[in-house]
């Protein structure tokens, strides 16, 4: 048996909402990027025309009222050298710095300064002996605020004395640099002085060892080893009288001695070097020579 049912149309529950039927979203949108904001608030669909128009000019309301309020703030000076009271010897100063709002006009003792879009102001003042005071006003809507800068201007006797100044520190400085590469050089040359071998010319006969210092200084309590291993003491003669400078001294084949007395003997066996060690100065300095006849 046939029934007459009417159809019923299939339930929207569980079907995924778009963002813009979410007011929360709307808002949101509306907040943080308008326009966004006001595609979702049209497309919204239980909004009133009303509320939808009342939405749309209200990111519109804040911006205009943010600029307006910011074109009624009173204006903000910045002076490049509003810390310090600036010395100068010429007749004139530049002062300079920046204002906002950009659009703020800008008077420096009483005359009108020109103002760049990025709020940068510069004005020539003609300076007096002695202190000057440079007053900058801002003015915008009304509201004026004003800084001030502290200018010297020297007089040509403030002038010479600066010059003499800097003359005397410039000089006293490179004295002193001068002095320090000085006391290095010879700092260096001692150093150098205390590690350089003996300058002296060794030669020998069948009694005798004849010994020239051959330096500009003295030398004293020597030490001389013959045919001794490097460094080591085997025939040893020692004076504390030494050799005067650029002087010889003659030194006996039998000063040459070793520890048990036993003396050098040259017919059996021949000198071949001499190790000498002596005081030169506050330093003690040694040599290895050869000896040649």
């Amino acid at each position: 048996m046939a029934t007459n049912e009417t159809p019923t149309a299939p339930s929207a529950t569980g079907l995924k909402k778009k963002w813009y039927e979410n007011p929360v979203y709307v808002i949101l949108w509306l907040i943080f990027f308008f326009p966004v904001g006001i595609y979702g608030v049209w497309k919204y669909p239980t909004w009133s025309k009303r509320t939808k128009w009342i939405l749309t000019a209200l990111p519109a309301v804040v911006i205009i009222w943010s600029m307006i309020t910011s074109s009624m703030a009173p204006p903000e000076i910045k002076l490049s050298d509003a810390n310090t009271t600036k010395e100068v010897a010429g007749a004139d100063y530049r002062v300079s710095g920046s204002i906002s709002p950009t659009f703020s006009k800008v008077k420096v003792n009483g005359n009108d300064a020109s103002v760049d879009s990025e709020g940068n102001f510069s004005f020539t003042v003609s300076l007096k002996d002695g202190t000057n005071e440079i007053v900058v006003v801002a003015t915008n809507a009304g509201k004026a605020v004003e800084a001030k800068q502290s200018v010297k201007k020297l007089t040509a006797d403030e002038v010479a004395k600066r010059k003499a100044d800097a003359d005397a520190t410039a000089k006293a400085n490179a004295d002193k640099a001068k002095a320090d590469a000085d006391a290095k050089a010879k700092a260096d040359a001692q150093k150098a002085e205390a590690t350089k071998d003996l300058d002296a010319n060794v030669r020998f006969s069948s009694t005798a060892f004849m010994i020239k210092n051959q330096e500009a200084n003295n030398w004293a309590n020597c030490k001389f080893v013959l045919n001794g291993k490097l460094f080591g003491s085997d025939f040893t003669y020692k004076t504390t009288e030494g050799i005067p400078a650029n002087d010889s001294v003659i030194v006996l084949m039998s000063d040459f001695t070793k520890s048990d007395g036993t003396m050098f003997n040259v017919f059996t066996t021949k000198p071949k070097n001499l190790f000498i060690s002596c005081d030169v100065g506050s330093n003690h300095r040694t040599g290895y020579f050869t000896i040649s006849e």
